[in-house]
């Protein structure tokens, strides 16, 4: 699969899988994982970056919900879920994985709690 990628407004980069709109980012998430433009890659680092993707914006998405208000922790997770783009290849737990850590991740941050160590989902 050829990787394109393309600026769109603001900050955000479209990215194309063989000419195909296959995602969007933010210029953050793509320089962090620049890959550059007409590389060839595979399924498997394809995914790779689509985690890394859903995980930015399921983590920006829970920092943008907790600044205007407090949410429980069921309540981020049910959000999260509605609004992180899910490809039809990565599974459900994973996922879920992914919207666990970024919402206890985002938590700590907040409160600084350093007593409960989290786990990187990477």
């Amino acid at each position: 699969m050829i990787l394109t990628h393309q600026k769109g407004r603001g900050t955000k980069v479209h990215l194309f899988l063989d000419g195909e709109y296959a995602a969007t980012t933010d210029e953050n998430c793509w320089l962090d994982n620049y890959i550059s433009n007409g590389a060839d890659i595979d399924d498997k680092q394809w995914q790779a970056l689509l985690v890394k993707i859903n995980y930015k914006k399921a983590l920006n998405k829970c920092a943008d919900y907790l600044s205007r208000r407090d949410y429980s922790v069921k309540e981020l997770k049910t959000k999260l879920l509605k609004s992180v783009d899910t490809h039809e290849s990565c599974s459900n737990h994973f996922s879920m994985l992914i919207i666990v850590w970024s919402v206890q991740h985002t938590l700590l941050m907040l409160h600084g709690n350093s007593n409960n160590p989290i786990v990187h989902p990477f």
